[in-house]
């Protein structure tokens, strides 16, 4: 099997895991890359969130309309520019961060667990560098 099929089967496995994880949180896996952002720096446009995240704007806005319906965040219009709107965590898009966190640290386990931890270290300089390289 060629690397680019296994690395894509890999993804999905991890992907699948990592919805199952989520489930009867509340929290679907759509939402976490749109959190995590959002955790570090709160007022994000959705350009911005969408262009870092890696989707098409048509998924992003499906994605922030959904997070919004669920109570996890609040859209605004931007004050320095009228055609733009910025994303900010309500208390309870807040509130799930530790419970992400919890999750992302066990499906770090799951399969980290088959590496040492050179073989960590080591797939974490590969895949960086493979993102660096891919990133527009």
């Amino acid at each position: 099997m060629n690397t680019s099929t296994i690395f894509k089967k890999v993804a999905l496995l991890l992907t699948n895991r990592g919805i199952k994880l989520l489930k009867g949180t509340g929290i679907s896996h759509g939402h976490t890359p749109f959190l995590m952002l959002l955790w570090k720096k709160d007022g994000l446009r959705q350009k911005e969130m969408y262009q870092q995240v890696g989707v098409e704007q048509p998924t992003a806005v499906r994605i922030l309309d959904r997070m919004e319906g669920d109570g996890l965040i609040v859209r605004k219009q931007s004050p320095h520019d009228r055609r733009a709107s910025e994303v900010y965590l309500t208390s309870k898009g807040k509130g799930c961060k530790k419970i992400v966190d919890l999750k992302v640290k066990e499906l770090n386990q799951v399969f980290l667990e088959c590496l040492s931890k050179d073989e960590h270290a080591e797939l974490n300089r590969i895949l960086g560098k493979i993102h660096d390289y891919l990133q527009p």
